[in-house]
């Protein structure tokens, strides 16, 4: 079967398959940006940051480092965020956790396509430049870019499995220390409540929340290389052990569990839509379906409606981004070899209802077993 495997160009398939990712990213750029200023969100935000107040009336904390030409972009992106983290409004609550547990597999993503043998572009070398764009510009601008770059890559080089040992055993630790415990320390108030923690209190903790993907590569630095010194007794060597099945069944393990872990957080989601006492304001329709150019329906505050509108388009171009990356991989690599129609439509239909991070996850986890076990240098 691995023979089978194409190391060169894309699948004729997908005959100009970065020109769509660009095509997407030309989307966001519109519907995410440009929806914000025309209806008035970026207006209100620069307000709020200037003002040190919100359009309720909270107060909006603007110092967090003392430096200025740092904290004034935090102050807007906590601005930003306050009101779908605060758990005030549930439906924009329970529609940015699903949000979230789906963008947060992203760092699982990026991460192992660093860690394959093989030369690699310094973007695909180093992904946390692109893990801070999505948090300060939106997942729908930065993962287009990614994969117009990742495929790319994929049509030049042969990919490989990821053969590092101590990075495969690395990787679910800072996923789960880097990514899902600072998301789930960001969206507690969903199920707390908003009486669960003051303003000034979650205001802090979305500031601390935006600088997580350097957090994320400094724990994945420091346990690739503690695994790699308790793996030579105390002493560390230049390389880490070659044990490709092992660091298979780590990066498969690492996926199963992180796409176990959104859909569970998805079936919260919901649950809790369905047995809301507010169907008319806590419905799926409401919480997911975009409304240009205000936002959803009932909501008097542009701080709100006009976050949740942005936040809404981002969700349906990083679904699709995600999801015709994973079609392109499996295609282009042969590890499916059921028609394209068919495995987009599963793909679909796996993005739907279990959502696009747990979907793509899933096909990362196939792909995976799928990839030869070594090429090139490592």
């Amino acid at each position: 079967m691995r023979s089978s495997l194409r190391s060169k160009a894309p699948a004729p398939t997908f005959p100009d398959v970065e020109r769509n990712f660009r095509i997407l990213f030309y989307a966001a750029v519109a519907l995410l940006w440009g929806a914000s200023i025309l209806n008035g969100t970026i207006k209100a935000l620069l307000v709020a940051v200037w003002s040190g107040r919100l359009e309720d009336g909270t107060l909006l904390r603007t110092d967090y480092t003392g430096f200025p030409p740092l904290d004034y972009p935090l102050a807007v992106l906590v601005a930003f965020f306050f009101s779908g983290t605060n758990g005030h409004h549930e439906a924009y609550s329970l529609f940015l956790f699903d949000l979230y547990i789906n963008l947060q597999l992203g760092y699982l993503w990026v991460y192992a396509e660093a860690a394959r043998p093989g030369q690699k572009p310094s973007w695909i070398q180093s992904p946390v430049y692109f893990a801070l764009l999505w948090q300060a510009c939106g997942g729908a601008v930065a993962f287009p870019l990614y994969f117009g770059l990742h495929v790319r890559w994929a049509s030049q080089e042969r990919l490989a499995q990821v053969v590092d040992l101590h990075k495969a055993r690395a990787l679910p630790i800072a996923f789960i220390l880097g990514a899902f415990a600072p998301m789930t320390a960001l969206m507690a108030p969903t199920w707390l409540g908003p009486e669960g923690r003051s303003a000034a209190s979650q205001q802090m903790i979305i500031a601390l929340f935006q600088p997580s993907p350097i957090l994320f590569s400094i724990l994945l630095a420091l346990f690739t290389r503690g695994s790699a010194y308790l793996s030579h007794g105390g002493r560390l060597g230049p390389d880490g052990p070659r044990d490709n099945k092992k660091a298979r069944r780590w990066v498969q393990g690492s996926y199963l569990a992180a796409a176990a872990a959104s859909i569970i957080g998805r079936v919260y989601v919901l649950i809790r839509v369905l047995t809301a006492e507010d169907s008319g304001s806590v419905s799926l329709l409401r919480m997911y379906v975009p409304f240009p150019f205000t936002g959803p329906a009932g909501t008097n505050e542009v701080l709100v409606g006009g976050p949740w509108l942005f936040l809404q388009w981002d969700s349906i171009i990083i679904s699709l981004a995600s999801s015709f990356w994973a079609l392109v991989l499996l295609k282009q690599d042969r590890i499916v070899r059921e028609s394209t129609g068919i495995v987009a439509l599963v793909l679909t239909a796996g993005a739907v209802v279990l959502g696009p991070g747990a979907t793509v996850t899933m096909a990362l986890c196939i792909r995976e077993g799928h990839l030869p076990e070594r090429t090139g240098n490592p």
